[in-house]
């Protein structure tokens, strides 16, 4: 019978030691921390943009959920919470006007930002009270770069 010797650890592979944690983390790795305890609520009633949105967020170090109108938003929020709302306006059950009613009718104070393709989206954002907009077709790269000014 042949015994197998444990493997022996080479220098490079020493334990870290208490100065080792003090180092810089990189940038990228630690806007992914800050991300990490994010939790977005991802509202749009396109199927193929609502899973493209939830899975790049999700890459990105969100902790994301997602709602396909905005009845279904309230739930979720009520249930789990959310930290910040990325919300279509043009949606069938309940659309975005409404949804945002509902939750100031219901004392919830969320951060909203406004998912549209209207030619007066700025305008359209200031009348709902959101923090701010993305016009659509959307730029991931540049919504992931309005939601981390947002949480700067």
């Amino acid at each position: 019978m042949n015994s197998i010797d444990p493997p022996q650890s080479s220098p490079a592979e020493a334990p870290l030691d208490s100065s080792d944690l003090t180092e810089p983390i990189p940038a990228l790795l630690h806007d992914r921390v800050k991300r990490a305890r994010q939790r977005v609520l991802v509202v749009e009633d396109d199927a193929r943009l609502r899973s493209t949105l939830v899975s790049f967020l999700e890459d990105e170090g969100y902790l994301v959920a997602a709602a396909a109108n905005g009845a279904e938003a309230l739930d979720l929020i009520e249930q789990t919470g959310a930290d910040l709302l990325l919300l279509d306006m043009h949606m069938p059950i309940m659309d975005g006007w409404k949804t945002v009613q509902e939750l100031r009718s219901r004392g919830v104070d969320i951060p909203i930002v406004v998912m549209t393709a209207a030619h007066d989206a700025r305008q359209l954002a200031t009348e709902l009270g959101a923090i701010a907009y993305v016009p659509k077709p959307l730029s991931l790269p540049s919504l992931i770069r309005r939601l981390d000014d947002i949480s700067a």
